[in-house]
């Protein structure tokens, strides 16, 4: 079950990297007036800082991922020691014998 809930953690917080989170600045207006060397230096910067902000996304989804599938195997294991600290049920009474039926043939005498 932990490794189930592991990869839908996981799942979910990568979700949360989406490109649309990290766009660092917009592209400014007069970008076509800027020099080609200029363009790619700046394109290089902003890909490097794309990659630099996703990777960090990604380590922090991972961390965080890590932190609750250990705090959910740390309850399990909780759960798992309270129970074998229960104390076992009480034994079952036996049966009472039925009422002994004695065989004498012998005549009752007075006293």
């Amino acid at each position: 079950m932990s490794k189930c809930v592991a990869v839908i953690v996981i799942i979910l917080l990568m979700a949360g990297c989406d490109k649309a989170t990290y766009t660092p600045l917009d592209v400014p207006e007069d970008a076509s007036k800027l020099s080609l060397l200029a363009q790619q230096e700046l394109d290089k910067r902003f890909a490097s800082y794309r990659a630099t902000i996703a990777r960090r996304c990604k380590e922090r989804a991972l961390k965080e991922a890590i932190t609750y599938v250990d705090s959910v195997i740390v309850k399990e294991l909780k759960l798992k020691h309270v129970d074998r600290l229960s104390f076992p049920n009480r034994p079952r009474r036996p049966k009472l014998p039925e009422g002994i039926i004695l065989n004498d043939s012998t005549a009752i005498e007075a006293i």
